[in-house]
C-alpha cells in the first residue's frame, strides 16, 4: 500500500475563529438536553432523541437559528431556520450517502440554496448573521454527546456553507459560487468551499520562511506567494490551492465525476425499467491529468484519481496545525508548538 504523509507547515494563528468559551454545561439522559452558556448569555438547546435524530436551537436577541437533522437508511435531511427580527428564511440539505459518488453535486446544491437566500439578506444583515452562525454551530459540536463525523453533525457544515456563499456573494458583487474544498473528498474535513477557508497571512509568513523540510520547493512556492501578497491581512486557502492546480482544472474534474456519476446512476435507473440510455453513461475519468488515490504523493490511499497530493495538503494543513478551527475535526492533533 502507498501512502503519503506530508511535511506540515506550522500555523499559529486562524482568522474567522470566533472563540466562544464554554462557561457553563449539563447533561442528561435520554431525550436528553443540553445547555451551554455563550459569551451572550443565551442557551444552546440541544436535544438528542436517539442516534438518528438531533435539534438544537438558540435565540441571540437580534437573530435565533434552530436546526434539525434526521437520518434514515443512509439519507440525512436537515433543516436551518434562521430568524432576522420578525422575519425568517429556511434552508434545506438532504445528504445521500446511498448514492454513487454523492459527494461531487453537493457544491452545487450549496449553490442553490444560496441563490433563493440571495435576495433575504443585506449586506450588513449576513455579515452578522454569517459570524453568529458559526458560534452557534461551535456550541453544538463542543457537546461531548455529538458524534463529529455523523451526518447530523456535519450537515451544519453545508448550512454554514450556504450562508458563507451568500455573504461572499454580497460582499464582492459576484455571483453565487462555490468550489469545494478536496479536503471533503478524502476525510480530511467537513464540507466547505475553498473561497471561504482563510489564513493569517503574516502569522504564516513568519514561520514557513524558517521551517525546515524535505519538501523545500512546495514550502518556498506558499512562502513566495504569501510574501507578495503580505500586505493583505488574510488569504482563501484556495488561492494556495491554485499554486499547485488551477481553479479551472480541480473544477473540470469535479464535473467530470459528477457527470460520470449522474450517468452512471440514469443508466442503472434506466436498465430496471427496461429503457437503457446509453448515452447517459459517460467513462470514468482516467486520472490522465494526474496521479491516482494510491500514487506515492497523493495524500491518502484511495481508488480513482488524487484529489489532495502533497502540495495541496501543505496547503490544507496550514489551517489545522493547532487544530483551533471548527474546520478541523476528526483525527487532528495540535503540534507541540501550539
Amino acid at each position: 500500500m502507498k501512502t503519503f504523509r506530508p511535511i506540515r507547515i506550522i500555523f499559529t494563528t486562524i482568522l474567522f475563529c470566533l472563540c466562544v468559551s464554554c462557561q457553563k454545561t449539563s447533561n442528561r439522559a435520554d431525550g436528553r438536553n443540553i445547555s451551554a452558556e455563550t459569551n451572550y448569555e443565551t442557551d444552546v438547546s440541544l436535544t438528542i432523541t436517539s442516534s438518528d435524530k438531533l435539534s438544537a436551537s438558540i435565540n441571540m436577541g437580534i437573530v435565533s437559528f434552530a436546526y434539525s437533522a434526521e437520518t434514515d437508511n443512509g439519507r440525512t435531511s436537515s433543516k436551518l431556520i434562521s430568524g432576522k427580527g420578525g422575519e425568517q428564511v429556511e434552508t434545506d440539505f438532504i445528504l445521500d450517502e446511498n448514492l454513487d459518488g454523492f459527494k461531487f453535486d453537493l457544491h452545487n446544491k450549496v449553490v442553490e440554496q444560496a441563490n433563493k437566500l440571495l435576495s433575504t439578506f443585506t449586506t450588513e444583515e449576513i455579515r452578522y448573521i454569517t459570524g453568529q452562525y458559526e458560534i452557534f454551530g461551535r456550541k453544538i459540536l463542543s457537546s461531548k454527546e455529538i458524534i463529529k463525523t455523523s451526518p447530523l453533525a456535519q450537515s451544519i457544515y453545508f448550512h454554514n456553507a450556504v450562508l458563507n456563499v451568500v455573504n461572499r456573494s454580497l460582499q464582492n458583487g459576484e455571483e453565487c459560487n462555490c468550489t469545494p474544498d478536496p479536503a471533503y473528498y478524502v476525510n480530511k474535513g467537513p464540507f466547505f468551499c475553498q473561497e471561504d477557508l482563510k489564513i493569517n497571512t503574516k502569522a504564516v509568513l513568519a514561520i514557513v520562511q524558517n521551517v525546515k523540510t524535505d519538501r523545500k520547493d512546495e514550502i518556498e512556492k506558499i512562502a513566495d506567494y504569501i510574501r507578495a501578497h503580505a500586505s493583505e491581512d488574510e488569504i482563501s486557502i484556495d488561492r494556495l490551492y491554485g499554486l499547485f492546480e488551477t481553479k479551472k482544472s480541480f473544477q473540470a474534474r469535479v464535473a467530470k465525476y459528477n457527470a460520470f456519476y449522474k450517468g452512471a446512476r440514469t443508466t442503472s435507473s434506466s436498465s430496471i425499467t427496461g429503457r437503457l440510455d446509453a448515452t447517459a453513461y459517460t467513462e470514468e475519468p482516467d486520472c490522465q491529468d494526474g496521479p491516482s488515490g494510491s500514487d506515492i504523493g497523493c495524500c491518502g490511499n484511495y481508488s480513482g484519481c488524487c484529489w489532495l497530493s502533497a502540495g495541496l495538503c501543505l496547503a490544507h494543513d496550514i489551517i489545522c496545525w493547532c487544530c483551533d478551527d471548527w474546520y478541523c475535526l476528526w483525527g487532528c492533533e495540535p503540534e507541540a508548538s501550539c
